[in-house]
């Protein structure tokens, strides 16, 4: 990936780095930097990842159940643009400010392009409703690292049962879905 990104900041000298974050955990995944930037992608890669999901909570009061999302942030000094890939990854594009922005328009289409192609596909079987439960709670909440303790505590489904939710009783999901509803502000959750 690193090497088709290096090809298309030739073509536009704006272009400050490129960092993909893995989701949920908002973990740097690749980047890549121009040589004469001094950027830190590692930690700007847990912010990326936790605007997508503050944006996303932002939309789902006002009942939005968009499926995908971009930011756009302007600053003085730079222009991010931030996109999440599939539901695992979130590519953020850094360039200079003050270039087009139909030209960054058109390179952030290029940049997603080439890292659609280069990231791995995480194949899953199919999942329990309980499994895609906890995993939509982990990746909306605006808390994601207290939200599960919450379920448990709103569900009475012990934590220790929330971790494995495969093995949850329908029962369970049921009184789980609503606790999701509730914790996540939404009328209705769509799996």
């Amino acid at each position: 990936m690193r090497d088709k990104i290096s090809e298309l900041a030739g073509e536009l000298r704006s272009l400050r780095a490129v960092m993909v974050t893995a989701m949920p955990d908002c973990l740097l995944f690749d980047s890549w930097t121009r040589e004469d930037v001094d950027d830190s992608p590692d930690k700007a890669a847990a912010c990326f990842g936790d605007l997508i999901r503050a944006n996303y909570a932002g939309l789902r009061s006002m009942n939005s159940q968009t499926k995908q999302m971009q930011v756009t942030v302007e600053a003085d000094d730079v222009l991010l643009v931030i996109r999440e890939v599939r539901d695992n990854f979130v590519v953020t594009s850094v360039f200079d400010s003050g270039g087009p922005l139909g030209m960054v328009r058109l390179f952030v289409e290029r940049i997603l392009s080439v890292a659609d192609e280069a990231l791995p596909t995480i194949e899953s079987a199919k999942k329990s409703k309980g499994t895609m439960l906890v995993e939509f709670m982990r990746k909306y909440a605006a808390d994601p690292h207290a939200v599960m303790r919450r379920a448990s505590l709103r569900s009475g489904i012990p934590i220790g049962v929330l971790r494995s939710p495969q093995s949850l009783t329908d029962a369970q999901v049921s009184k789980l879905e609503i606790v999701a509803q509730d914790l996540l502000g939404l009328q209705r959750i769509e799996l």
